[in-house]
């Protein structure tokens, strides 16, 4: 019996193919944390924790956010405040329970949990928070800080996610013309920052469009506007916000969300229509793929949480993570 790979269901299927060449099982991945606010927070502050991911992490693992006791010490079986059900993030954004007492020797840890693998679990190294016995904030009534609007202001533009998944929001049709406003929901005075996730500070020579004018960091009043005058680069921005609340002794708030503004490429091609083999008998398979860290629209720059599926003709399937757990 013949199993045939047809032109049309040759889906990104290279990276498959290039996965057995890392049949050997992958390294624990490793979470490079980058810096955030020690406080003060308060009780209900949402709180945001950034890093950089290393590593292979598959399909069907979830990052969890825990907060110390007041000692800094961690219990088994506590909650999570915060958690994201995806094989990628840079951040997680967490909510500082209600009930927490006031002190300055909270910790933070964060979980990698990897279905049928064991849990990688990494403490934010030489960092304590301050939590004071002041309210916090968590947004407006949807969660929301700042988002991004058009002109008019309206918060209905993009696309929303505001699942366990992800917090963020998408351009349905990735572009480089469009001007991006931020609108703050909030009574409270809001300091953005945000990153181009592309930045290629880790790849030397980087590409050109390596440093992004996009990037950059500025305070919103309360229920205002601003525009963004840089222009817009195909990839996926990350933005991180710090609310001030002084009627609560300047208790801060924290969080990040994700601007998804990424090209979707499937560069992928074969030397022809159909492929056979014989299931008894090995085989290989040549592909041309276009995975180039210097050319804006490689698949390089797809967003690294998208998964891909090669599907054949008896209906048969496989399906793997992002393009850069190969990279």
């Amino acid at each position: 019996m013949k199993k045939t790979l047809q032109k049309s269901s040759l889906f990104l299927i290279g990276i498959l193919i290039s996965l057995c060449a890392l049949a050997q099982a992958p390294p624990n991945p490793v979470l490079n944390f980058q810096a955030i606010p020690s406080g003060p927070y308060g009780k209900g502050s949402s709180i945001a924790v950034l890093f950089k991911p290393e590593g292979v992490i598959p399909r069907g693992s979830s990052f969890n956010l825990y907060l110390s006791e007041a000692d800094g010490t961690f219990q088994n079986g506590k909650a999570a405040i915060g958690s994201v059900n995806s094989h990628y993030t840079t951040y997680i954004n967490g909510l500082i329970p209600s009930n927490t007492t006031a002190g300055s020797n909270y910790k933070l840890k964060v979980e990698i949990v990897i279905p049928g693998s064991t849990t990688v679990s990494q403490e934010i190294p030489n960092f304590t928070i301050t939590i004071q016995d002041k309210l916090g904030s968590n947004g407006d009534n949807n969660g929301d800080f700042l988002v991004p609007t058009n002109v008019t202001g309206s918060s209905t533009i993009y696309q929303k996610d505001n699942t366990l998944k992800y917090y963020g929001f998408s351009n349905c049709q990735s572009n480089t013309t469009n001007k991006i406003y931020l609108f703050n929901k909030t009574g409270l005075g809001v300091t953005w920052t945000s990153k181009n996730e592309f930045d290629f500070t880790n790849i030397t020579p980087g590409p050109s469009f390596a440093v992004d004018p996009f990037a950059q960091t500025a305070t919103l009043a309360a229920n205002s506007n601003i525009e963004i005058s840089q222009t817009l680069k195909k990839v996926h921005y990350r933005f991180f916000q710090q609310a001030t609340d002084p009627s609560q002794a300047n208790t801060i708030s924290t969080k990040a969300f994700y601007f998804i503004n990424n090209q979707l490429s499937a560069p992928f091609s074969v030397v022809s229509n159909t492929i056979c083999y014989e299931p008894a008998q090995a085989g290989s398979f040549s592909f041309k793929v276009d995975i180039d860290s210097t050319r804006e629209g490689s698949a390089f720059f797809n967003f690294p949480a998208v998964s891909y599926t090669s599907k054949w003709d008896d209906q048969s399937a496989n399906e793997i993570n992002a393009i850069r757990t190969i990279i």
